[in-house]
């Protein structure tokens, strides 16, 4: 569209009178500069050492297109959910096909959405916050995003014990993803934000990581988008459940709508059935465990864990080590009750009604740690799918909703 409107300007210079011909090319001139970016990009890498492996991860700072205040630019670092994320959380690029999976339901009084996956929320994000909230935001690759299909990601992968310079994907645990949110916020404030107004925006299991490494690190604010209370054992059995319901055709435009007690009861019987043949994730690592040795597949091929259904070999590990939801509301309340070096630190939820990867099963109990604290508050948003888009429009982008209460939360 700039260039078609360039274009257009430039050949009307071209037929105007020589006399003119100057004037007009000014005008043309101050025309781009109208054009410009509101924000500028500077790709850097992160170096972060954990077990799995010394990486040096590949991000971006996006900041104004305006000169920092005293102090620097106040910052922002987004921390990607569970899968092989790279630093947009591109799922035009990683995920393609899942939308063709049969879960969409009628949009007119139904609960659950499944994520339009063509959308980069973190993208949308740190060119948002850059623009109208003047934030520094760093977006980075995530370690498991090792050389997937993605233009970003280019840490060689390794499966074996022992091999070095790459992630060994058998190594992989929650501990390494907190150590590099750490690392991250260290970064930013390497490249010059303001070490005291640094904010760790964790997004689905990121929700987990940022209260954690927003302590370690000093941090003055957390948000937690779409996040969760509950184990990855417990959601991933709703899930199931809610799958059997789309499964056996059961499904009508309020399956999942919860003021309906008949749908209610359904529902809480199919989730009781599948619960009481859970496994924990303990239990899924002997699973892995068995893999490990001789495993010839890819760690993105899908892995089916008896009671607890498919996921890759990397994500699986990721989630190693955290299995409590009480470790959920430590962190939380850990952070909340920390003081920082200037002054009260305080921390945003964003969640929505019509999240199918985190329903109100699974957020409504963080709400009732979240409003144990004054200092921290939860929105909820109607009609959004877990990658923050519109979930009865399918549009593309994250919510602007979403964007002007992080903006308000981080002015």
């Amino acid at each position: 569209c700039t260039s078609t409107v360039v274009s257009g300007l430039l050949l009307s210079c071209v037929s105007t009178r020589m006399s003119a011909r100057s004037l007009c090319l000014v005008f043309v001139f101050l025309g781009l500069l109208s054009f410009s970016s509101a924000f500028r990009m500077q790709n850097i890498t992160v170096f972060s050492s954990a077990p799995s492996g010394a990486l040096y991860l590949g991000a971006t700072v996006v900041y104004p297109n305006s000169p920092p205040p005293a102090g620097g630019y106040p910052g922002a670092v987004l921390v990607a959910g569970s899968g092989a994320n790279d630093r947009w959380e591109d799922h035009r690029v990683s995920q393609v096909g899942i939308n063709t999976l049969p879960y969409a339901l009628p949009y007119n009084n139904s609960f659950c959405y499944l994520a339009n996956l063509n959308v980069r929320p973190f993208y949308d994000i740190a060119t948002y916050l850059a623009d109208h909230a003047g934030l520094a935001v760093l977006a980075v690759d995530q370690r498991s995003c090792a050389k997937i299909n993605s233009p970003w990601c280019q840490v060689p992968l390794c499966i074996k014990q022992g091999q070095a310079n790459c992630l060994n994907a058998s190594m992989i645990a929650f501990d390494d993803f907190i150590t590099d949110a750490i690392n991250s916020v260290s970064a930013l404030r390497q490249w010059g934000a303001n070490p005291d107004r640094i904010t760790v925006i964790g997004h689905s299991m990121g929700c987990t990581v940022a209260p954690l490494a927003a302590n370690a690190s000093n941090a003055q604010k957390a948000v937690l988008l779409m996040g969760s209370a509950t184990t990855i054992g417990t959601t991933l059995i709703r899930q199931l459940s809610q799958n059997l319901v789309f499964n056996t055709a059961i499904v009508n435009s309020s399956i999942c709508n919860l003021s309906d007690p008949e749908q209610l009861q359904l529902y809480n019987e199919i989730y009781n059935a599948f619960q009481s043949q859970a496994v924990t994730v303990p239990q899924a690592g002997v699973v892995i465990k068995q893999l490990e040795d001789g495993m010839n597949v890819s760690p993105y091929t899908p892995i089916t864990v008896p009671g607890l259904g498919g996921g890759s070999y990397i994500y699986w590990r990721q989630w190693m080590n955290l299995t409590t939801s009480e470790s959920v509301e430590w962190a939380i309340s850990n952070f909340l009750s920390t003081y920082n070096t200037k002054g009260d630190r305080s921390l945003l939820a964003i969640n929505s009604w019509t999240d199918f990867n985190v329903s109100p099963y699974e957020f409504l109990p963080l709400k009732v740690i979240i409003d144990k604290f004054p200092n921290a508050n939860m929105h909820i948003i109607p009609y959004l799918t877990h990658y923050m888009n519109d979930a009865q429009f399918r549009i593309a982008h994250v919510d602007h909703e979403v964007l002007q209460t992080l903006k308000t939360f981080l002015e």
